[in-house]
Protein backbone atom coordinates (compact mmCIF):
# COMPACT_ATOMS: atom_id res chain seq x y z
CA UNK A 1 0.00 0.00 0.00
CA UNK A 2 1.24 3.46 -0.92
CA UNK A 3 0.98 6.46 1.40
CA UNK A 4 1.15 9.02 -1.40
CA UNK A 5 1.66 9.44 -5.10
CA UNK A 6 3.04 12.01 -7.55
CA UNK A 7 1.67 11.99 -11.09
CA UNK A 8 2.82 13.92 -14.15
CA UNK A 9 1.11 14.53 -17.46
CA UNK A 10 -2.21 15.29 -15.73
CA UNK A 11 -4.58 17.23 -17.96
CA UNK A 12 -7.70 17.17 -15.76
CA UNK A 13 -9.21 15.77 -12.57
CA UNK A 14 -12.48 13.85 -12.68
CA UNK A 15 -14.45 12.59 -9.70
CA UNK A 16 -12.75 12.42 -6.35
CA UNK A 17 -13.50 11.77 -2.69
CA UNK A 18 -11.64 10.19 0.24
CA UNK A 19 -11.90 6.71 -1.29
CA UNK A 20 -11.15 7.31 -4.97
CA UNK A 21 -9.57 9.78 -7.35
CA UNK A 22 -9.83 9.79 -11.15
CA UNK A 23 -7.38 11.85 -13.18
CA UNK A 24 -6.93 12.23 -16.91
CA UNK A 25 -3.44 12.25 -18.37
CA UNK A 26 -1.91 12.73 -21.78
CA UNK A 27 -2.11 8.95 -22.25
CA UNK A 28 -5.39 7.97 -20.57
CA UNK A 29 -7.32 7.73 -17.33
CA UNK A 30 -5.84 6.79 -13.94
CA UNK A 31 -8.08 5.82 -11.01
CA UNK A 32 -6.67 5.57 -7.50
CA UNK A 33 -8.61 3.72 -4.80
CA UNK A 34 -7.88 3.69 -1.11
CA UNK A 35 -8.59 5.46 2.15
CA UNK A 36 -8.38 9.11 3.22
CA UNK A 37 -7.13 10.24 -0.21
CA UNK A 38 -6.41 13.96 -0.33
CA UNK A 39 -5.21 15.98 -3.31
CA UNK A 40 -2.42 18.27 -2.11
CA UNK A 41 -1.21 19.80 -5.37
CA UNK A 42 -2.84 19.93 -8.78
CA UNK A 43 -1.51 22.05 -11.61
CA UNK A 44 -2.91 21.21 -15.03
CA UNK A 45 -0.60 23.79 -16.65
CA UNK A 46 2.48 21.82 -15.60
CA UNK A 47 0.66 18.47 -15.43
CA UNK A 48 1.61 17.79 -11.80
CA UNK A 49 -0.62 16.18 -9.18
CA UNK A 50 0.32 15.09 -5.66
CA UNK A 51 -2.04 13.08 -3.48
CA UNK A 52 -1.71 11.52 -0.03
CA UNK A 53 -3.56 8.75 1.73
CA UNK A 54 -3.52 4.98 1.81
CA UNK A 55 -3.60 3.98 -1.86
CA UNK A 56 -4.65 0.36 -2.33
CA UNK A 57 -4.88 0.26 -6.11
CA UNK A 58 -3.97 2.18 -9.23
CA UNK A 59 -5.96 1.37 -12.38
CA UNK A 60 -4.95 2.70 -15.80
CA UNK A 61 -7.16 2.87 -18.87
CA UNK A 62 -6.00 4.18 -22.24
CA UNK A 63 -9.34 5.90 -22.93
CA UNK A 64 -9.21 9.65 -23.08
CA UNK A 65 -11.53 11.97 -21.15
CA UNK A 66 -14.84 12.08 -22.98
CA UNK A 67 -16.45 14.53 -20.60
CA UNK A 68 -14.96 17.53 -18.91
CA UNK A 69 -13.53 16.84 -15.49
CA UNK A 70 -14.10 18.78 -12.32
CA UNK A 71 -11.33 21.34 -12.77
CA UNK A 72 -12.17 22.00 -16.42
CA UNK A 73 -15.71 22.94 -15.41
CA UNK A 74 -14.63 25.08 -12.44
CA UNK A 75 -11.75 26.89 -14.16
CA UNK A 76 -13.62 28.01 -17.29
Amino acid sequence: DLLGIDLSGVTDVGAFDEESLTVYTDYGEVTLKGEKIQVNVVNTETGQLTAEGKINSVVYSDRKAGKQGFFSRVLK
